[in-house]
C-alpha cells in the first residue's frame, strides 16, 4: 500500500513537510542513498545508525564467526556479548583440550566436553547471523518510531 501511495506522489507540488515526509519513508524502505540533508536535524542520528546496519549481512556476520568466534557480534555491533562469547570459547576449548591430553578420545567426559564445545560453537555461528538480523530490524523500526513522533509532533501546523 505504501508503495502505491508513493509510487503516485508527485513531489514537486509539495511543501517542505510533506516532502520531508516522503524523503524519510524513502530512507527508511532501504534507499540510504538520501542525503543526510534532507532527513530532519532531530532525525538523523537514527538515521545515520540504520544507515550504518542496513547493508551489513547476516551471513558475513555468521562467516565472521566460523572464523573467531564472538566476531560476528562485534560486526553487529554488540560488543559486550562479543566479548564474553570470544571468553566462554576459549574457556570451553581449553576444557576439552585438557579433557583430550588428559584422558584420551575415547573417554565419556571426553566426547561430552568436544559435543558440548561444537553445540556451542555452532550456536554462536547461528546466534551471530541472528544478532545482525535484529539489529537490522532494530535499527529500523527506532527510526521509524522516531520519524513517527517527530512528524505527529510537528503535523499540528496543519498537514493533514
Amino acid at each position: 500500500m505504501q508503495n502505491k501511495w508513493y509510487g503516485i506522489y508527485d513531489t514537486t507540488q509539495t511543501n517542505y513537510f510533506s516532502r520531508s515526509i516522503f524523503d524519510t519513508w524513502l530512507a527508511s524502505s532501504g534507499n540510504i542513498n538520501i542525503g543526510e540533508k534532507k532527513i530532519p536535524q532531530k532525525l538523523r542520528s537514527d538515521y545515520l545508525k540504520y544507515k550504518k546496519y542496513a547493508h551489513r549481512s547476516p551471513l558475513l556476520a555468521g562467516a565472521l564467526s566460523v572464523a573467531v568466534p564472538g566476531l560476528g557480534k562485534l560486526y553487529a555491533g554488540r560488543k559486550q556479548s562479543c566479548m564474553m562469547t570470544l571468553l566462554s570459547h576459549i574457556g570451553f576449548g581449553a576444557q576439552t583440550y585438557e579433557a583430550i591430553s588428559k584422558l584420551g578420545m575415547r573417554n565419556p567426559f571426553t566426547i561430552f566436553s568436544m559435543s558440548f564445545f561444537g553445540i556451542f560453537y555452532v550456536a554462536n555461528i547461528y546466534g551471530s547471523y541472528h544478532d545482525m538480523k535484529d539489529v537490522k530490524i532494530q535499527t529500523r523500526k527506532q527510526f521509524l518510531i522516531d520519524a513517527s513522533d517527530y512528524y505527529t509532533v510537528n503535523s499540528s501546523c496543519g498537514f493533514y
